[in-house]
């Protein structure tokens, strides 16, 4: 795909965009997807890219959220371009595949983009796809998640990322499975730190410490579970992620367990504090799920980095 390009190549990356202190008030936070993609994004940098990163804060539709998301303003954020959109349902979708096509094809005029990345397959991610053909520039979108593949024999699938150029796949599973022709595989890695962990000390208290969607696919009713059954005394189990309070049952299971605290969506600095202190790092997610097949535990690279 890029045999007449002369580096450095010029990137551009589409995928739900999100500052800290968005994460922290808003009603969609995704710190997993905003953490994979800055991984990617900064290493597309390192090795000499130039990189646009086109995006949407994501957020629950109004009522719940807002009901227009404006461009952000956030000075952490200024090298980012971010995508406005009525989030009205059934306008949501619409506004924000106008969206992504308008900022897509002024990017990919403004930096004479080779290759257009979409994080996932997504509704938005076609829109920006055809913007991008329009002007030329082939289109790689990396699949972390997706529906099962089984019901339909990867018809699903194979019509999303119809007129991508390749397809990567972060599953091993998926990518040995999928019928395509053109895939790659994209491993994961786990990313030293630059701390270790805290020494242990006898006596204190213990924690078990799950990061994580309180999704019925992550598993939480089963920690929960697991936990009330748990006799070993001076025990905590701490969850954090987005979430916190949806699920009226699991919040009630929550309220009425002894030593189980729900600290919902930290910051990344208190989320490392914490995952330092824990005795274990737990992921509950039920392989046999039909959401789990397709979709990379990222979670554990996370956990083994500590």
């Amino acid at each position: 795909a890029f045999d007449n390009v002369v580096e450095p190549l010029r990137i551009i990356w589409a995928g739900p965009l999100q500052s800290q202190a968005d994460m922290l008030g808003g009603t969609a936070p995704h710190p997993a997807t905003i953490r994979w993609q800055t991984t990617y994004v900064d290493a597309l940098l390192k090795a000499g890219a130039i990189v646009t990163w086109i995006g949407h804060q994501p957020h629950r539709t109004w009522p719940w959220g807002p009901m227009w998301v404006d461009a952000t303003d956030d000075a952490t954020l200024k090298r980012h371009r971010s995508v406005p959109y009525l989030n009205v349902s059934p306008f949501r979708t619409q506004s924000l595949n106008k969206g992504y096509r308008q900022r897509v094809r002024k990017a990919a005029r403004e930096i004479e983009a080779d290759a257009l990345v979409t994080y996932n397959a997504d509704p938005w991610s076609r829109s920006a796809a055809q913007a991008a053909a329009e002007e030329g520039v082939p289109w790689f979108p990396i699949i972390l998640d997706f529906l099962d593949p089984g019901p339909d024999d990867w018809g699903a699938l194979k019509a999303t990322v119809s007129g991508a150029r390749g397809v990567a796949f972060v599953s091993a599973w998926a990518f040995e499975h999928a019928p395509l022709r053109h895939k790659f595989l994209l491993p994961g890695a786990v990313v030293q730190r630059a701390t270790s962990r805290e020494p242990q000390q006898r006596g204190k208290e213990r924690i078990i410490l799950y990061a994580g969607s309180r999704a019925a696919a992550g598993g939480v009713d089963r920690l929960l579970e697991a936990f009330s059954l748990l006799q070993t005394p001076n025990v905590r189990l701490i969850m954090t992620g987005p979430g916190r309070g949806y699920h009226k049952d699991l919040w009630e299971q929550t309220q009425k367990l002894s030593g189980v605290s729900d600290l919902g969506v930290v910051s990344e600095s208190e989320l490392e504090a914490l995952a330092r202190r824990a005795d274990v790092l737990v992921n509950p997610r039920p392989i046999s799920s039909h959401h789990s097949c397709m979709n990379f535990p990222s979670k554990l690279l996370d956990y083994l980095s500590y």
